[in-house]
Order: C-alpha cells, then sequence, then structure tokens
C-alpha cells in the first residue's frame, strides 16, 4: 500500500526545487521531476521516502553511500532533506530522460538480439564492477528491469539504492533480507550474507527476462521449450550457457566475480563481430578502418593529431569516430562543452558521447562499444591513446591499420622518441610510422638517423585542428593512402611528398 505524497505540481522543496510531475511510484517511495529553480533549465529527480523513527539510520546510511560514488552508470545524489517530523525524507539526485529497461523491453516487440542483450550486460557490469571494487565493496542487490534507465543516448543507468549495503566480512548472514521476487539470489532469502555474486545472479535472471520478453527470470523445466519455441531472436547456446552459470543455486558454481564475466563476454563479443562482418558480404573495401595514435610522451599533440586527423580524413568515411582510450586525459570533456549541449542531456553518460562539427566523439568506450564501432561499415575510428603505456594500449596500438607514434620537433625533446623506442622495443614496429608536426625536412633526415628509421616523416601543425588547411588534408590523406585505397593492413607502399609543403630541402 503506498503512502500519501506531501509533494504535488507546483510545489517548492527547500526553496529551490520545483515539482514538475511524478515519474513514478512504488512501495517505499515516490519519485517526482523537479526544476532548480537556481540553475535555469536543470532537471532532478526527487525521490520521497516516508519511514519510521528506527529506520532513520538507514536512510542517512544510503544517502551518505550514494554521495560517496562516482561512476557515469550511477545516479549522483546532489542533496539530501533528511526526516521531517513525519517521517518524509527526499533525495535529490540526476533526472535521467528516457525509458525503464522494463519500458525498453516492452517496446522492442520483436525482440532483442543477442548482440543487444550483450550491450546492455556489459554496461551494467561496469556499475557493478565499480561498486563491487569500492572499499568496503558494495552489493547492489535489487538488479531488475524497472532500476535501470535506458537514457537518450541509449545507456544503462542505475537508478534506485533503497537497499544497496556494504559488504561485511564477519557478518555471516544479512540483518535485511530484501530484494525483488524473481531476480533475488537464493542467499537473499537468508541464511547466508550476500556478496558480489548475488548481484551476478540477478543479472542472469535479468537477462534471462530480457531475452524471454519478460516471461522468464529463472531456470525452470518450462524455460528450454520456451525458448526453441519462441518466435523471437534464435539465441546463442554460449549465450544461454552463460545465463544459466549465472542462475546457479550456490554461489560458488557461478562466475566468481564481474570482471570473470566481463572476460567471458567480450569473447563472446568478438564472436559476433566476427560473424556480422563475415555475413554481412562486407568486402575489404567497405569495412571499419581503425587509426592509432600514440604520444611519446606528455604534450606533444596525440590529441590534437587525432582531431586533425579525423576532419581531413572525414569526407572519405560514411562516419568519423574519434575515441579517447586513456583514463587520465580529459582533453575530450573540455571538447563537448563546445557543442552547447550540457544542459540538454542530463546524467554524466553526455559527457562520454557527443557530436561536433559532424564527427562522433566518445571518451574511455567499454570494450563492448569499441567492438561494435570497429565492425561496422564505411567508418573510421580514430584512437587517441595519449602516453598511455599499459600492455592494453599497446594491444590495440598493434591492432590497428595504421599506427602513428607522435614525436615533438624541439631538439630538448629528441630524447623523448628514443627512450619511446628503446621502451617499446619488445614490439614489433614494422607497420609503426613515426610523425613530428611542424618541423623541416633537416629535421626529419637527422631523426631518422639518430633512430634508424626511414618511417618518421612530418605532419603540418594546424591552429584549428577541426579546419585543416587544403595542403594538411593532403598530407594526411597521402598518409593514410593504404586505408583510403583499400589496401590490406601491411602491405607496402611509399610516400610521395611536396617539398614546397615544407619549406625545407631534402
Amino acid at each position: 500500500m503506498q503512502f500519501p505524497s506531501k509533494l504535488m505540481p507546483g510545489a517548492v522543496l527547500g526553496g529551490r526545487y520545483r515539482i514538475e510531475k511524478r515519474v513514478g511510484s512504488g512501495g517505499m517511495s515516490h519519485v517526482y521531476c523537479a526544476t532548480d529553480l537556481r540553475l535555469q533549465g536543470k532537471k532532478w529527480a526527487i525521490k520521497e521516502t516516508i519511514t519510521v523513527p528506527e529506520q532513520y539510520a538507514n536512510l542517512e546510511e544510503e544517502a551518505e553511500l550514494l554521495i560517496r560514488l562516482n561512476h557515469s552508470r550511477l545516479p549522483h545524489i546532489v542533496d539530501f532533506f533528511p526526516p521531517d517530523p513525519e517521517g518524509y525524507t527526499y533525495l535529490i539526485m540526476d533526472f535521467i530522460e528516457g525509458l525503464t529497461l522494463e519500458q525498453h523491453m516492452i517496446q522492442r516487440s520483436e525482440g532483442m538480439t543477442d548482440a543487444e542483450i550483450l550491450r546492455i550486460a556489459e554496461q551494467i557490469c561496469e556499475g557493478l564492477a565499480y561498486l563491487h571494487q569500492h572499499d568496503p565493496p558494495v552489493v547492489y542487490r535489487d538488479l531488475k528491469p524497472s532500476n535501470l534507465m535506458v537514457d537518450r543516448l541509449g545507456g544503462i543507468r542505475f537508478i534506485d539504492f533503497g537497499i544497496a549495503r556494504q559488504f561485511k566480512e564477519d557478518q555471516p548472514e544479512d540483518t535485511v533480507k530484501l530484494g525483488t521476487v524473481g531476480f533475488a539470489a537464493p542467499e537473499q532469502y537468508g541464511g547466508r550474507q550476500t556478496d558480489a555474486r548475488t548481484d551476478l545472479y540477478s543479472l542472469g535472471a535479468l537477462l534471462l527476462y530480457l531475452i524471454t520478453g519478460g516471461q522468464e527470470s529463472e531456470w525452470r523445466q518450462e524455460t528450454d521449450q520456451r525458448l526453441k519455441s519462441s518466435s523471437g531472436p534464435a539465441r546463442s547456446p554460449e549465450l544461454l550457457a552463460m545465463i544459466r552459470k549465472l542462475l546457479q543455486y550456490e554461489p560458488e558454481q557461478r562466475y566468481s566475480s564481474v570482471q570473470e564475466l566481463q572476460e567471458a563476454m567480450q569473447t563472446l563479443a568478438l564472436k559476433y563481430s566476427d560473424s556480422k562482418r563475415s555475413g554481412s558480404g562486407a568486402s575489404e573495401l567497405s569495412r571499419t578502418r581503425v587509426i592509432a595514435i600514440m604520444g611519446v610522451s606528455g604534450g606533444v599533440g596525440s590529441t590534437h593529431t587525432a582531431i586533425m586527423l579525423g576532419y581531413s580524413l572525414q569526407r572519405h568515411f560514411k562516419e568519423v569516430c574519434l575515441l579517447e582510450l586513456s583514463d587520465k586525459s580529459n582533453a575530450f570533456s573540455r571538447l563537448q562543452s563546445l557543442t552547447g549541449r550540457k544542459d540538454e542531456i542530463s546524467g554524466q553518460s553526455a559527457e562520454r558521447h557527443f557530436t561536433l562539427q559532424g564527427v562522433r566523439y566518445c571518451r574511455r568506450p567499454s570494450r563492448m562499444e569499441m567492438l561494435e564501432l570497429i565492425s561496422g561499415e564505411d567508418g573510421l575510428v580514430v584512437l587517441d591513446l595519449g602516453n598511455d603505456r599499459s600492455k592494453e594500449a599497446f594491444e590495440e596500438f598493434m591492432r590497428a591499420d595504421i599506427s602513428l607514434v607522435i614525436g615533438s620537433g624541439a631538439e630538448w625533446r629528441f630524447q623523448d622518441l628514443v627512450a619511446f623506442c628503446r621502451m617499446s622495443s619488445a614490439y614489433p614496429h614494422s607497420k609503426w610510422i613515426y610523425v613530428v608536426p611542424a618541423v623541416s625536412l633537416e629535421v626529419i633526415h637527422h631523426l631518422r638517423r639518430k633512430l634508424g628509421t626511414s618511417r618518421l616523416l612530418p605532419i603540418p601543425f594546424e591552429d584549428d585542428p577541426f579546419q585543416p588547411s587544403p595542403e594538411t588534408v593532403q598530407v594526411l590523406e597521402n598518409l593514410c593512402r593504404p586505408i583510403l585505397q583499400a589496401q590490406k593492413p601491411g602491405k607496402r607502399f611509399k610516400f610521395k611528398f611536396h617539398r614546397k609543403m615544407w619549406g625545407g630541402r631534402s
């Protein structure tokens, strides 16, 4: 039975938040959309809850927990009103425009494909991984379609932390048994403490719910027959086996961690990607191309070069996407402000995806997002690796069709190029191209002798990388001729330079 609300459209909470409409209700809370009277055009979600005095501590704990959390998949709390004399309390958090995952599923009357379901699962795993790695770990405990939102960019967002709890090693079982019937793990009904594997069970229940169109959330004897007779998309045996493992009764028989599950999903996603490419009839000419850019040190202009390349080659591809892979860079975050859309897209996910002058930008994409982009047709993906030296960064660098190492033309920084070559000597350099912006051919010849390679080239420097000059476009098209002519990676080609572009002597 729902409790009566004290909020009505037009009411103002705390002298700042004007209630616009109710957007949801449950047995323990109401949720409203409110306008911020101090920040023009800003909307917030207000969660109204009523409780008894002995539960006040739980509400304060929930608010403190949310305040400490900071992840793009999780709700960000900005204000908290403690219980009033009648027990009403309010949490102010991001308002996420979109549909609940439940509503999204209903709209997809034809059913979701395996690849779509994997993309949803990967995004959920991003949020769960963050929670489980928190110190102490946080167990969500109520993963279900109505507690997840699909925002306007197609991203998955958690929207309710009413029963999340911190894992306590010395506690044999939970003091409160909470969770939604049908999605709760067996251990949530008592007898033992919930942990990260509890959330993995709920994820399995949710995935089964999605692939059966909302008909099943537990694997019963009838489930196999229902899947065989379903008129929806055919399901791969690997995906079904993954879900069955998640739904094991004993936690020890499930995946041991979110990270283990993510590795299994990436393997399956690669299979879908290969299948999509081979089954689509796409030729070598039409597949998406990848350029990876790595700086020999910080401040050499890897992001500047990535942007310049994207706009120089834009006319050759159906879509160009720039990906910022380094978690230490905030260059794309600053660029997002140039779109002028900060108030139009709610939530932190808006900072990860945006479009600027026809080029797509994505900050720190998940493995699933990268696979989806790279498995497309007629596109160009530019990977900005910054000066990341991780094994993962070098793996992406090696896989690219063109791998560019950016160095500095300043004489006092020549040693950075030498140090990079020594540091990366364990990797094959046969298709790497070293480029140095805004230097003469004399400097290029000097660096070639110093490094012992002829694959070191000059490129122009542009003050405005978003509008490269025709001369710069010509040089970069020449540099990237292998992918523009659809030659296979690794095939030999020759560079053609025009001395008049550089003002130097050969």
